[in-house]
């Protein structure tokens, strides 16, 4: 093989190793595949850095979420809109051009 070849193997083994450290959701050393694959899983699955990544894309989205509580800052939708936590009056609407709607709630009895 060539020195060339060589170079471009070491750079490919450090890249694939440098994958594995970011798709492995914690410290052990899961194999691709297999009952020991990073999925199925047992274990939490967070990212390494606060507010830095993201799941799907606008045209590779998942089409469902099954959780049993989600905890969330703002919801944004698609629109423009979005629901947002006031310190002043609870719940409020955010249009897509910046104005705020409050939400009236009526208690239920």
């Amino acid at each position: 093989m060539s020195l060339e070849v060589l170079h471009y193997l070491k750079v490919l083994k450090s890249l694939v190793k440098r994958l594995e450290e970011l798709v492995y959701a914690h410290g052990s050393r899961h194999k691709l595949g297999g009952g020991d694959a990073l999925f199925p899983f047992d274990y939490d699955i967070y990212p390494a850095f606060d507010n830095q990544f993201d799941v799907g894309k606008p045209d590779k989205r998942i089409r469902n979420v099954y959780a049993v509580n989600v905890a969330t800052g703002d919801i944004m939708f698609s629109n423009g809109w979005r629901i947002v936590e006031d310190d002043e009056y609870g719940l409020v609407v955010v249009s897509p051009d910046g104005k705020r709607f409050k939400l009236n709630l009526t208690p239920i009895e």
